[in-house]
């Protein structure tokens, strides 16, 4: 009888749901950003580590400004803030008056 030592030492871990190491975000859009991306919302899969400059990679063609604005499940984010499965990420454009 032949033994796999790996399978008999490692305790089956239960896995739930499909996890590959990515994970699934919404994107909202808003005012002139959402006119340049040509929608306001979308749903985008990042990798488990990602930040909200990586969402923004996820469906932008060019590198957000300092200026853009971020929020994170309807609070204020930096760019370089985590996010994780099922988050919403919105952009929008600084706000102007006068």
């Amino acid at each position: 009888m032949e033994i796999n030592l790996a399978e008999s030492l490692w305790p089956r871990v239960p896995v739930r749901g499909p996890y590959n190491g990515r994970m699934k975000v919404t994107v909202k859009f808003f005012a002139s950003l959402r006119e340049r991306i040509g929608q306001d919302r979308t749903e985008v899969e990042v990798g488990d580590a990602s930040r909200v400059r990586d969402v923004w990679r996820a469906v932008a063609d060019w590198e957000p400004d300092a200026r853009v604005l971020a929020a994170v499940n309807a609070r204020h984010a930096p760019l370089d803030a985590a996010v994780a499965d099922g988050d919403e990420v919105a952009f929008f454009p600084p706000v102007t008056g006068g």
